[in-house]
């Protein structure tokens, strides 16, 4: 069945179907024996409902372009038995993140307790709420503990003591990017959190 002459509904059940059946390491391997970065990897595994064509930088210029090529890496997240995402954070030293809104120091907790990181006390990111200490002022070490050295381990602590201790300060927006966490990856994150 060609992909392009199928409906959204049998489209759905395709996607659907094919990530069942490959798990997020054979999909990953596809992606990498790519022939070359320019051939879509929709089009190699059949998926791509868009690319008809051989690659044609008037098309999509790279896999990241590629509507589908999202709508499939939404699906690519992996998670634990109980459905929470993993995801793999790398600690920065000397660096926090300056969380200005409940909202944001909630979505950071979150997305550190998908990472397995957990606070200098042993507990789970999203146990408590710490925010109200400084409030818009709130900084979070990047997963490694300020005085143990620990990695995988945080504390928050104020704007200024970040500042006047030479720590560079970065927004959460940063964080995502330098970290390559995607909207829809947020997204997915938000969703199991809301379900719990």
């Amino acid at each position: 069945m060609l992909l392009n002459k199928m409906t959204d509904e049998q489209s759905n059940d395709f996607y659907t179907q094919f990530l069942n059946e490959h798990s997020f390491a054979e999909i990953l391997k596809i992606e990498e024996q790519s022939p070359t970065k320019k051939d879509c990897l929709h089009r190699q595994t059949k998926l791509c409902k868009d690319c008809t064509r051989d690659y044609d930088p008037e098309h999509y210029p790279n896999n990241y372009n590629c509507p589908s090529y999202h709508e499939i890496k939404i699906g690519l997240v992996e998670k634990d038995a109980d459905g929470k995402p993993i995801i793999q954070l790398t600690p920065l030293e000397e660096t926090a993140v300056n969380t200005s809104t409940q909202e944001d120091y909630d979505t950071l907790m979150r997305v550190y307790e998908c990472g397995g990181w957990k606070w200098g006390n042993g507990s789970k990111p999203t146990m408590g709420n710490n925010w109200n200490s400084y409030k818009a002022n709130y900084c979070i070490d990047l997963g490694i503990h300020y005085r143990t050295k620990a990695k995988g381990e945080f504390c928050g602590g104020s704007m200024e003591w970040n500042s006047s201790n030479n720590w560079t300060i970065i927004s959460p927006k940063d964080f995502y990017q330098i970290q390559k966490i995607t909207p829809e990856m947020l997204n997915e994150i938000s969703k199991f959190f809301e379900k719990k």
